[in-house]
Protein backbone atom coordinates (compact mmCIF):
# COMPACT_ATOMS: atom_id res chain seq x y z
CA UNK A 1 0.00 0.00 0.00
CA UNK A 2 2.28 2.79 -1.24
CA UNK A 3 1.11 6.27 -0.30
CA UNK A 4 0.67 7.32 -3.94
CA UNK A 5 -1.58 4.34 -4.73
CA UNK A 6 -5.35 4.46 -5.16
CA UNK A 7 -5.56 1.82 -2.41
CA UNK A 8 -3.95 4.20 0.07
CA UNK A 9 -6.20 7.07 -1.03
CA UNK A 10 -9.26 4.86 -0.49
CA UNK A 11 -7.92 3.75 2.90
CA UNK A 12 -7.41 7.36 4.03
CA UNK A 13 -10.87 8.42 2.83
CA UNK A 14 -12.50 5.54 4.72
CA UNK A 15 -10.62 6.35 7.94
CA UNK A 16 -11.42 10.06 7.56
CA UNK A 17 -15.14 9.32 7.30
CA UNK A 18 -15.10 7.13 10.41
CA UNK A 19 -12.81 9.53 12.29
CA UNK A 20 -14.83 12.70 11.77
CA UNK A 21 -18.14 10.98 12.53
CA UNK A 22 -16.86 9.43 15.77
CA UNK A 23 -17.04 11.04 19.23
CA UNK A 24 -13.90 12.88 20.37
CA UNK A 25 -13.02 10.18 22.92
CA UNK A 26 -12.83 7.55 20.16
CA UNK A 27 -10.73 9.49 17.66
CA UNK A 28 -7.23 8.52 18.82
CA UNK A 29 -8.27 4.88 19.14
CA UNK A 30 -9.55 4.96 15.55
CA UNK A 31 -6.16 6.33 14.44
CA UNK A 32 -4.40 3.59 16.42
CA UNK A 33 -6.51 0.86 14.79
CA UNK A 34 -5.92 2.41 11.35
CA UNK A 35 -2.17 2.48 11.98
CA UNK A 36 -2.13 -1.20 12.95
CA UNK A 37 -4.11 -2.15 9.83
CA UNK A 38 -1.88 0.00 7.62
CA UNK A 39 1.35 -1.58 8.83
CA UNK A 40 -0.12 -5.10 8.84
CA UNK A 41 -0.82 -4.63 5.11
CA UNK A 42 2.97 -4.75 4.63
CA UNK A 43 3.79 -7.47 7.17
CA UNK A 44 1.94 -8.63 10.27
CA UNK A 45 5.14 -10.34 11.49
CA UNK A 46 7.03 -7.03 11.35
CA UNK A 47 4.12 -5.37 13.16
CA UNK A 48 4.62 -7.76 16.08
CA UNK A 49 8.30 -6.77 16.24
CA UNK A 50 7.50 -3.04 16.28
CA UNK A 51 4.83 -3.51 18.92
CA UNK A 52 7.26 -5.38 21.18
CA UNK A 53 9.88 -2.63 20.83
CA UNK A 54 7.19 -0.02 21.53
CA UNK A 55 6.11 -1.89 24.68
CA UNK A 56 9.71 -2.08 25.93
CA UNK A 57 10.21 1.66 25.37
CA UNK A 58 6.93 2.43 27.14
CA UNK A 59 7.84 0.36 30.21
CA UNK A 60 11.38 1.76 30.39
CA UNK A 61 9.95 5.28 30.13
CA UNK A 62 7.80 4.55 33.19
CA UNK A 63 10.85 3.16 35.03
CA UNK A 64 12.87 6.29 34.24
CA UNK A 65 10.22 8.46 35.88
CA UNK A 66 10.65 6.62 39.20
CA UNK A 67 14.10 8.13 39.73
CA UNK A 68 15.81 4.84 40.65
CA UNK A 69 18.72 3.40 38.63
CA UNK A 70 17.97 5.93 35.89
CA UNK A 71 21.35 5.53 34.25
CA UNK A 72 20.95 1.76 34.05
CA UNK A 73 17.44 1.89 32.59
CA UNK A 74 18.36 4.63 30.11
CA UNK A 75 21.33 2.70 28.71
CA UNK A 76 19.36 -0.54 28.78
CA UNK A 77 16.66 1.13 26.68
CA UNK A 78 19.13 2.73 24.26
CA UNK A 79 21.03 -0.53 23.77
CA UNK A 80 17.79 -2.49 23.32
CA UNK A 81 16.79 -0.16 20.50
CA UNK A 82 20.24 -0.20 18.90
CA UNK A 83 20.53 -4.00 19.10
CA UNK A 84 17.07 -4.30 17.51
CA UNK A 85 18.19 -2.05 14.68
CA UNK A 86 21.44 -3.95 14.14
CA UNK A 87 19.74 -7.35 14.34
CA UNK A 88 17.22 -6.56 11.61
CA UNK A 89 18.67 -3.79 9.44
CA UNK A 90 22.23 -5.10 9.22
CA UNK A 91 21.40 -8.80 8.96
CA UNK A 92 22.96 -8.99 5.48
CA UNK A 93 26.27 -7.97 7.04
CA UNK A 94 26.51 -10.59 9.80
CA UNK A 95 24.40 -13.51 8.50
CA UNK A 96 27.14 -14.82 6.15
CA UNK A 97 29.50 -14.96 9.15
CA UNK A 98 26.86 -16.82 11.18
CA UNK A 99 26.39 -19.26 8.31
CA UNK A 100 30.15 -19.86 8.14
CA UNK A 101 30.32 -20.59 11.89
CA UNK A 102 27.39 -23.00 11.67
CA UNK A 103 28.96 -24.83 8.74
CA UNK A 104 32.21 -25.25 10.68
CA UNK A 105 30.10 -26.83 13.42
CA UNK A 106 28.68 -29.24 10.79
CA UNK A 107 25.28 -27.54 10.93
CA UNK A 108 24.11 -27.23 7.35
CA UNK A 109 22.12 -24.11 6.54
CA UNK A 110 21.99 -21.26 4.03
CA UNK A 111 21.83 -17.51 4.39
CA UNK A 112 18.34 -17.66 2.91
CA UNK A 113 17.34 -20.00 5.70
CA UNK A 114 18.69 -17.52 8.23
CA UNK A 115 17.17 -14.51 6.50
CA UNK A 116 15.73 -12.01 8.96
CA UNK A 117 12.73 -9.85 8.17
CA UNK A 118 13.46 -6.10 8.16
CA UNK A 119 10.45 -4.14 9.43
CA UNK A 120 9.79 -1.11 7.22
CA UNK A 121 10.57 2.17 8.94
CA UNK A 122 12.57 0.50 11.73
CA UNK A 123 15.40 3.06 11.59
CA UNK A 124 13.00 5.97 12.13
CA UNK A 125 11.07 4.00 14.76
CA UNK A 126 14.20 3.21 16.80
CA UNK A 127 15.58 6.77 16.70
CA UNK A 128 12.22 8.12 17.82
CA UNK A 129 12.22 5.65 20.74
CA UNK A 130 15.76 6.60 21.81
CA UNK A 131 14.83 10.30 21.76
CA UNK A 132 11.79 9.58 23.95
CA UNK A 133 13.88 7.80 26.60
CA UNK A 134 16.60 10.47 26.65
CA UNK A 135 14.04 13.28 26.94
CA UNK A 136 12.48 11.58 29.97
CA UNK A 137 15.86 11.03 31.62
CA UNK A 138 16.73 14.73 31.07
CA UNK A 139 13.34 15.81 32.53
CA UNK A 140 12.37 17.47 29.24
CA UNK A 141 9.08 15.57 29.15
CA UNK A 142 6.99 13.43 31.45
CA UNK A 143 6.55 9.77 30.46
CA UNK A 144 3.36 8.79 28.69
CA UNK A 145 1.45 6.69 31.22
CA UNK A 146 -1.43 5.53 29.00
CA UNK A 147 -0.10 2.85 26.66
CA UNK A 148 -2.54 3.47 23.75
CA UNK A 149 -1.29 7.08 23.63
CA UNK A 150 2.33 5.92 23.45
CA UNK A 151 1.39 3.18 21.00
CA UNK A 152 -0.19 5.74 18.66
CA UNK A 153 2.84 8.03 19.03
CA UNK A 154 5.09 5.12 18.05
CA UNK A 155 3.17 3.75 15.05
CA UNK A 156 1.00 6.64 13.78
CA UNK A 157 0.60 5.53 10.17
CA UNK A 158 1.39 8.74 8.21
CA UNK A 159 4.87 9.04 9.76
CA UNK A 160 5.65 5.38 10.42
CA UNK A 161 7.54 4.38 7.29
CA UNK A 162 9.88 7.33 6.68
CA UNK A 163 9.28 9.95 9.33
CA UNK A 164 9.26 12.77 10.22
CA UNK A 165 10.71 11.78 13.59
CA UNK A 166 8.28 13.41 15.98
CA UNK A 167 8.94 14.32 19.62
CA UNK A 168 6.54 12.71 22.08
CA UNK A 169 5.54 15.88 23.96
CA UNK A 170 4.34 17.74 20.88
CA UNK A 171 2.57 14.75 19.35
CA UNK A 172 0.70 13.50 22.43
CA UNK A 173 -0.48 17.02 23.26
CA UNK A 174 -2.18 17.14 19.86
CA UNK A 175 -3.96 13.79 20.12
CA UNK A 176 -5.33 14.62 23.57
CA UNK A 177 -6.97 17.90 22.65
CA UNK A 178 -10.06 18.54 20.48
CA UNK A 179 -9.13 18.71 16.81
CA UNK A 180 -11.25 20.65 14.35
CA UNK A 181 -10.23 20.78 10.70
CA UNK A 182 -11.43 24.16 9.43
CA UNK A 183 -11.52 25.35 5.82
CA UNK A 184 -8.03 26.88 6.00
CA UNK A 185 -6.48 23.68 7.37
CA UNK A 186 -8.37 21.59 4.82
CA UNK A 187 -7.03 23.72 1.94
CA UNK A 188 -3.50 23.65 3.37
CA UNK A 189 -3.59 19.87 3.83
CA UNK A 190 -4.89 19.25 0.31
CA UNK A 191 -2.26 21.63 -1.10
CA UNK A 192 0.49 19.68 0.69
CA UNK A 193 -0.84 16.39 -0.68
CA UNK A 194 -1.05 17.71 -4.24
CA UNK A 195 2.41 19.32 -4.01
CA UNK A 196 3.81 16.07 -2.63
CA UNK A 197 2.30 13.92 -5.38
CA UNK A 198 3.58 16.36 -8.03
CA UNK A 199 7.08 16.23 -6.52
CA UNK A 200 7.01 12.44 -6.44
CA UNK A 201 5.05 11.38 -9.51
CA UNK A 202 5.69 14.28 -11.91
CA UNK A 203 9.29 15.15 -10.97
CA UNK A 204 11.14 12.46 -8.97
CA UNK A 205 9.85 9.29 -10.62
CA UNK A 206 10.44 10.45 -14.23
CA UNK A 207 13.95 11.66 -13.32
CA UNK A 208 14.78 8.26 -11.83
CA UNK A 209 13.08 6.33 -14.64
CA UNK A 210 14.91 8.10 -17.49
CA UNK A 211 18.31 7.67 -15.81
CA UNK A 212 20.47 5.03 -17.57
CA UNK A 213 20.91 1.97 -15.36
CA UNK A 214 24.71 2.03 -15.63
CA UNK A 215 25.34 5.67 -14.68
CA UNK A 216 26.20 4.66 -11.11
CA UNK A 217 27.67 1.25 -11.99
CA UNK A 218 29.82 1.94 -15.07
CA UNK A 219 30.47 5.70 -15.15
CA UNK A 220 33.47 5.22 -17.43
CA UNK A 221 31.02 4.61 -20.30
CA UNK A 222 29.75 8.20 -20.10
CA UNK A 223 31.26 11.51 -21.04
CA UNK A 224 32.05 13.78 -18.07
CA UNK A 225 29.41 16.38 -18.88
CA UNK A 226 26.76 13.65 -19.19
CA UNK A 227 27.78 12.20 -15.83
CA UNK A 228 27.41 15.68 -14.33
CA UNK A 229 23.93 16.04 -15.84
CA UNK A 230 22.78 12.65 -14.52
CA UNK A 231 24.23 13.44 -11.09
CA UNK A 232 22.21 16.65 -11.13
CA UNK A 233 19.14 14.62 -12.09
CA UNK A 234 19.73 12.20 -9.20
CA UNK A 235 20.22 15.05 -6.72
CA UNK A 236 16.88 16.58 -7.67
CA UNK A 237 15.18 13.17 -7.87
CA UNK A 238 16.09 12.12 -4.33
CA UNK A 239 15.13 15.55 -3.01
CA UNK A 240 11.73 15.60 -4.70
CA UNK A 241 11.15 11.96 -3.78
CA UNK A 242 11.62 12.46 -0.06
CA UNK A 243 10.21 16.01 0.10
CA UNK A 244 7.22 14.72 -1.86
CA UNK A 245 6.70 11.89 0.62
CA UNK A 246 6.87 14.31 3.55
CA UNK A 247 4.42 16.73 1.93
CA UNK A 248 1.92 13.94 1.31
CA UNK A 249 1.99 12.52 4.83
CA UNK A 250 1.92 16.00 6.41
CA UNK A 251 -1.14 16.74 4.31
CA UNK A 252 -2.82 13.43 5.21
CA UNK A 253 -2.07 13.99 8.90
CA UNK A 254 -3.45 17.53 8.67
CA UNK A 255 -6.79 16.10 7.51
CA UNK A 256 -6.98 14.44 10.95
CA UNK A 257 -6.06 17.72 12.66
CA UNK A 258 -2.53 16.58 13.60
CA UNK A 259 0.45 18.69 12.54
CA UNK A 260 3.72 16.95 11.67
CA UNK A 261 7.19 18.51 11.44
CA UNK A 262 8.24 20.15 8.18
CA UNK A 263 11.11 17.98 6.96
CA UNK A 264 12.41 20.01 4.02
CA UNK A 265 12.78 23.75 3.58
CA UNK A 266 14.41 24.44 0.19
CA UNK A 267 17.77 22.81 1.15
CA UNK A 268 19.39 23.48 -2.22
CA UNK A 269 19.11 27.21 -1.47
CA UNK A 270 21.37 26.81 1.58
CA UNK A 271 24.39 29.11 1.72
CA UNK A 272 26.62 26.79 3.76
CA UNK A 273 26.43 23.24 5.10
CA UNK A 274 25.29 24.24 8.56
CA UNK A 275 22.30 25.86 6.90
CA UNK A 276 21.92 22.90 4.51
CA UNK A 277 21.37 20.54 7.45
CA UNK A 278 18.92 23.00 8.98
CA UNK A 279 16.89 22.65 5.78
CA UNK A 280 17.46 19.02 4.72
CA UNK A 281 15.63 16.17 6.51
CA UNK A 282 15.01 18.55 9.39
CA UNK A 283 13.61 16.10 11.96
CA UNK A 284 16.55 13.74 11.36
CA UNK A 285 19.18 16.50 11.50
CA UNK A 286 17.58 17.88 14.68
CA UNK A 287 17.86 14.39 16.19
CA UNK A 288 21.55 14.24 15.27
CA UNK A 289 22.07 17.74 16.67
CA UNK A 290 20.27 17.16 19.98
CA UNK A 291 21.41 13.62 20.80
CA UNK A 292 24.91 13.40 19.27
CA UNK A 293 26.36 16.77 18.22
CA UNK A 294 25.41 18.84 21.30
CA UNK A 295 26.33 16.18 23.93
CA UNK A 296 29.65 15.51 22.19
CA UNK A 297 30.39 19.25 21.97
CA UNK A 298 29.61 19.76 25.67
CA UNK A 299 31.83 16.80 26.60
CA UNK A 300 34.79 18.14 24.59
CA UNK A 301 34.42 21.65 25.97
CA UNK A 302 34.72 20.26 29.48
CA UNK A 303 37.98 18.60 28.44
CA UNK A 304 39.50 21.29 26.23
CA UNK A 305 39.37 25.03 25.74
CA UNK A 306 36.64 26.44 23.51
CA UNK A 307 39.15 27.32 20.76
CA UNK A 308 40.74 23.86 20.71
CA UNK A 309 40.62 22.50 17.12
CA UNK A 310 39.18 19.21 18.42
CA UNK A 311 35.98 21.07 19.32
CA UNK A 312 35.71 22.10 15.68
CA UNK A 313 36.67 18.78 14.09
CA UNK A 314 35.24 15.94 16.16
CA UNK A 315 31.53 16.84 16.72
CA UNK A 316 30.51 17.41 13.06
CA UNK A 317 32.69 14.59 11.76
CA UNK A 318 31.45 11.98 14.27
CA UNK A 319 27.84 13.15 13.90
CA UNK A 320 27.86 12.84 10.11
CA UNK A 321 29.70 9.50 10.15
CA UNK A 322 26.93 8.16 12.40
CA UNK A 323 24.43 9.61 9.93
CA UNK A 324 26.14 7.62 7.19
CA UNK A 325 26.03 4.39 9.21
CA UNK A 326 22.35 4.97 9.94
CA UNK A 327 21.70 4.99 6.20
CA UNK A 328 23.62 1.76 5.68
CA UNK A 329 26.47 -0.32 7.07
CA UNK A 330 28.85 0.23 4.16
CA UNK A 331 32.01 2.15 3.35
CA UNK A 332 30.33 4.23 0.67
CA UNK A 333 27.69 5.45 3.14
CA UNK A 334 30.49 6.24 5.58
CA UNK A 335 32.13 8.28 2.81
CA UNK A 336 28.88 10.15 2.19
CA UNK A 337 28.60 11.00 5.89
CA UNK A 338 32.32 11.75 6.10
CA UNK A 339 32.12 14.22 3.20
CA UNK A 340 29.30 16.14 4.87
CA UNK A 341 31.25 16.09 8.13
CA UNK A 342 34.36 17.36 6.35
CA UNK A 343 32.38 20.14 4.65
CA UNK A 344 31.19 21.36 8.04
CA UNK A 345 34.66 21.12 9.60
CA UNK A 346 36.18 23.25 6.82
CA UNK A 347 33.54 25.98 7.12
CA UNK A 348 33.97 26.04 10.93
CA UNK A 349 37.77 26.46 10.90
CA UNK A 350 37.65 30.30 10.60
CA UNK A 351 35.71 30.40 13.90
CA UNK A 352 39.01 29.57 15.64
CA UNK A 353 40.23 33.14 15.09
CA UNK A 354 37.14 35.24 14.30
CA UNK A 355 33.45 35.42 15.25
CA UNK A 356 31.03 33.37 13.15
CA UNK A 357 28.93 35.42 10.73
CA UNK A 358 25.58 33.81 9.89
CA UNK A 359 24.75 33.48 6.17
CA UNK A 360 22.00 36.10 6.34
CA UNK A 361 24.50 38.75 7.56
CA UNK A 362 27.11 38.09 4.87
CA UNK A 363 27.46 40.28 1.78
CA UNK A 364 25.19 39.27 -1.07
CA UNK A 365 28.06 38.10 -3.26
CA UNK A 366 29.24 35.77 -0.46
CA UNK A 367 25.73 34.41 -0.04
CA UNK A 368 25.48 33.63 -3.75
CA UNK A 369 28.98 32.16 -3.91
CA UNK A 370 28.38 30.13 -0.76
CA UNK A 371 25.12 28.85 -2.20
CA UNK A 372 26.77 27.71 -5.43
CA UNK A 373 29.63 25.99 -3.59
CA UNK A 374 27.25 24.30 -1.14
CA UNK A 375 25.01 23.09 -3.97
CA UNK A 376 27.94 21.75 -6.00
CA UNK A 377 29.54 19.90 -3.09
CA UNK A 378 26.16 18.49 -2.00
CA UNK A 379 25.70 17.10 -5.52
CA UNK A 380 29.17 15.51 -5.45
CA UNK A 381 28.35 13.84 -2.12
CA UNK A 382 25.37 12.05 -3.71
CA UNK A 383 27.79 9.85 -5.69
CA UNK A 384 28.84 7.63 -2.72
CA UNK A 385 25.24 7.74 -1.46
CA UNK A 386 24.24 5.91 -4.65
CA UNK A 387 27.38 3.98 -5.70
CA UNK A 388 29.95 1.73 -4.01
CA UNK A 389 33.49 2.97 -3.33
CA UNK A 390 35.25 1.74 -6.52
CA UNK A 391 32.46 3.14 -8.68
CA UNK A 392 32.49 6.40 -6.73
CA UNK A 393 36.21 6.75 -7.40
CA UNK A 394 35.69 6.01 -11.11
CA UNK A 395 32.85 8.54 -11.21
CA UNK A 396 34.96 11.29 -9.64
CA UNK A 397 37.92 10.52 -11.92
CA UNK A 398 35.71 10.79 -14.98
CA UNK A 399 34.29 14.12 -13.81
CA UNK A 400 37.82 15.48 -13.36
CA UNK A 401 38.67 14.46 -16.94
CA UNK A 402 36.17 17.04 -18.12
CA UNK A 403 38.86 19.64 -17.49
CA UNK A 404 41.58 17.69 -19.31
CA UNK A 405 42.25 19.46 -22.61
CA UNK A 406 43.28 16.34 -24.61
CA UNK A 407 40.05 14.64 -23.62
CA UNK A 408 38.09 17.73 -24.59
CA UNK A 409 39.80 17.66 -28.00
CA UNK A 410 38.61 14.09 -28.49
CA UNK A 411 35.12 15.20 -27.62
CA UNK A 412 34.80 17.28 -30.77
CA UNK A 413 35.30 14.21 -32.97
CA UNK A 414 32.00 12.31 -32.55
CA UNK A 415 33.03 9.57 -35.00
CA UNK A 416 36.14 8.60 -33.07
CA UNK A 417 35.96 5.46 -30.98
CA UNK A 418 37.39 3.93 -27.84
CA UNK A 419 38.40 0.37 -27.08
CA UNK A 420 36.70 -0.92 -23.90
CA UNK A 421 38.27 -4.37 -23.71
CA UNK A 422 36.84 -7.81 -24.54
CA UNK A 423 36.66 -6.76 -28.18
CA UNK A 424 34.04 -4.11 -27.47
CA UNK A 425 34.33 -0.79 -29.30
CA UNK A 426 31.89 2.10 -28.90
CA UNK A 427 31.60 5.40 -30.73
CA UNK A 428 31.76 8.71 -28.92
CA UNK A 429 28.01 9.15 -29.20
CA UNK A 430 28.08 9.88 -25.48
CA UNK A 431 29.50 13.32 -26.25
CA UNK A 432 26.03 14.50 -27.27
CA UNK A 433 24.19 17.17 -25.32
CA UNK A 434 22.66 16.16 -21.96
CA UNK A 435 19.09 14.87 -21.98
CA UNK A 436 16.92 17.99 -22.20
CA UNK A 437 14.22 16.28 -20.10
CA UNK A 438 16.45 16.64 -17.04
CA UNK A 439 16.22 20.42 -17.20
CA UNK A 440 12.54 20.38 -18.16
CA UNK A 441 11.89 18.58 -14.84
CA UNK A 442 14.39 20.52 -12.72
CA UNK A 443 12.89 23.90 -13.69
CA UNK A 444 9.44 23.24 -12.12
CA UNK A 445 11.20 21.85 -9.04
CA UNK A 446 13.07 25.15 -8.71
CA UNK A 447 9.86 27.12 -9.30
CA UNK A 448 8.15 25.25 -6.46
CA UNK A 449 11.17 25.89 -4.24
CA UNK A 450 11.26 29.61 -5.08
CA UNK A 451 7.56 29.89 -4.25
CA UNK A 452 8.12 27.95 -1.01
CA UNK A 453 11.12 30.16 -0.15
CA UNK A 454 9.02 33.29 -0.58
CA UNK A 455 5.98 31.81 1.16
CA UNK A 456 7.28 29.61 4.03
CA UNK A 457 3.75 29.31 5.39
CA UNK A 458 1.89 27.27 2.78
CA UNK A 459 -1.42 28.39 4.28
CA UNK A 460 -0.90 31.61 2.27
CA UNK A 461 -2.77 29.84 -0.54
CA UNK A 462 -5.93 31.01 1.21
CA UNK A 463 -5.23 34.39 -0.41
CA UNK A 464 -5.39 32.93 -3.91
CA UNK A 465 -8.46 33.59 -6.01
CA UNK A 466 -10.84 30.70 -6.62
CA UNK A 467 -9.87 30.72 -10.30
CA UNK A 468 -6.17 30.40 -9.46
CA UNK A 469 -6.85 27.50 -7.09
CA UNK A 470 -9.01 25.76 -9.70
CA UNK A 471 -6.43 26.13 -12.49
CA UNK A 472 -3.51 24.94 -10.33
CA UNK A 473 -5.57 21.99 -9.09
CA UNK A 474 -6.68 21.00 -12.61
CA UNK A 475 -3.15 21.14 -14.04
CA UNK A 476 -1.71 19.18 -11.10
CA UNK A 477 -4.40 16.48 -11.29
CA UNK A 478 -3.96 16.15 -15.06
CA UNK A 479 -0.19 15.75 -14.74
CA UNK A 480 -0.55 13.24 -11.90
CA UNK A 481 -3.09 11.20 -13.86
CA UNK A 482 -0.87 10.78 -16.93
CA UNK A 483 2.27 10.06 -14.91
CA UNK A 484 0.46 7.55 -12.67
CA UNK A 485 -0.54 5.56 -15.77
CA UNK A 486 3.15 4.95 -16.45
CA UNK A 487 4.25 4.05 -12.91
CA UNK A 488 1.37 3.89 -10.39
CA UNK A 489 3.29 2.01 -7.66
CA UNK A 490 6.62 3.86 -7.70
CA UNK A 491 8.33 3.22 -4.33
CA UNK A 492 9.93 5.95 -2.26
CA UNK A 493 13.73 5.89 -1.95
CA UNK A 494 13.79 6.43 1.82
CA UNK A 495 11.50 3.48 2.51
CA UNK A 496 14.71 1.49 2.05
CA UNK A 497 16.08 3.01 5.25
Amino acid sequence: MTITSFTFMGFVLAILAIYHLAPQAWKKHILLAASLVFYASFSWQALIILNLIALVNFLIGIKLSKGKNNSFWLWFGILTNIVSLIAFKYADFYLPQVESILQKANIQTTTEGLKILLPLGLSFFVMQGIAYLIDISKKRIQPIEYFPDFWLFAIYFPKLLSGPMERAGRFVKQINQPRIVDTEQLETSLALIIMGIVRKMVLATPLLTMMPADVFTEPELFAPHLLASWLLAYGFAIYNDFAGYTNIIRGVSGLFGISLTQNFNVPYFARDFTEFWQRWHISFSNWLRDYIFFPLTRFLRRKFTRKNPLNIIIPPLVTMLISGLWHGLSFHMLLWGGLHGLYQVVERIPSLWRPVVTPAKRPKWRQWLGGLITFGLAMLAWVPFRADLPTTWAFYKKLVLFFNIPIMKKAIHPLSSVYLGSGQIINYKNWLLPDIRIFILIIPSLIIDIWQYRHPDISSIKNWSQWTKAIVLAVALLLMFFVSLANPQAPFIYQGF
